[in-house]
Parts: C-alpha cells; sequence; structure tokens
C-alpha cells in the first residue's frame, strides 16, 4: 500500500482499485434460532466470525499510513457489527457456549467504543482474549471452527 502512495497521480488513476465498502451486518443470516443447541449456536458465531473477517479485508484495503491506520468509523462499525452477531448468535442461551458467545459479543461492542484503535483494543484486550479462547474451544469440541 506504501508503494501506491509514492506513485504520481497519474499511476494512481490508473491503478486505484475499485471502491470497497464495509459489508453490511449479517445479523439474519447468523441468528441462531430460540432454543438454539449449542453447535447452531457455534455455526451462528462461526458466520459472525466469517463476516468479521470480511469487514477487516474491506478495513485493510482503505488503511493508511502503510497500512498501520484503518478508518476509524468503519473500524468501530465492523466492531458492532460483530457484537450484534454474536449476540444474536447466543440468543438467550444459558450454556457455557451461549454464555462465552455473549462475553465476547460484549467485549467486541466495548472495544467499538475505544477512540483511538478499537480493532487493537479488541485484538489486544484480556477479556476479548478469554472470550475468544473459550468460544474457540467450545465450538472446536462440537466440531465447528469460529476461528475467532
Amino acid at each position: 500500500m506504501m508503494g501506491l502512495a509514492a506513485c504520481g497521480e497519474e499511476e494512481k488513476a490508473s491503478s486505484a482499485a475499485p471502491a470497497v465498502t464495509t459489508p453490511a451486518a449479517t445479523t439474519t443470516s447468523a441468528a441462531a434460532p430460540a432454543g438454539a443447541s449449542e453447535k447452531e449456536i457455534c455455526t451462528a458465531a462461526e458466520k459472525a466470525s466469517l463476516a468479521y473477517g470480511e469487514g477487516l479485508i474491506a478495513l485493510a484495503a482503505k488503511a493508511t499510513n502503510g497500512g498501520a491506520d484503518l478508518p476509524l468509523a468503519e473500524s468501530k462499525g465492523v466492531l458492532k457489527s460483530l457484537a450484534a452477531s454474536l449476540t444474536e448468535a447466543a440468543g438467550s442461551g444459558d450454556t457455557a457456549t451461549a454464555k462465552a458467545v455473549t462475553a465476547l459479543a460484549a467485549a467486541a461492542g466495548s472495544a467499538a467504543k475505544d477512540k483511538a484503535d478499537p480493532i487493537g483494543e479488541y485484538d489486544n484486550n484480556a477479556k476479548a482474549t478469554a472470550a475468544r479462547t473459550a468460544v474457540n474451544k467450545a465450538c472446536e469440541a462440537l466440531g465447528v471452527d469460529t476461528a475467532l
């Protein structure tokens, strides 16, 4: 990305990538039905994780400073979307898996409020890390790779 910034205006115009938009929230496709099984919760969390990954890819395409600075408002939006999708995935379940997914949703929502680097806050926050580990471990035991 840094090489593109060093190019002249003529080269920028000819090599500019098409505009990338941040994917819309996929809460409806990630939803687990009421009273969902742990595997259904994990499958919905997996879909939320995939949408989050797509959002990060879109953000990376818009990054400045050699890829180090992600757009703040859109970073917050990606995390809010993840939080909403995970909340919907967990539903009102009271299983260990549902509780772990709910905790991760709360961590993503909290990180979205960070004023400087919400993605970094989500990646490095101890509560978010513990929740991701719990969700991944619970879901892997059920044969679902959430990759959160």
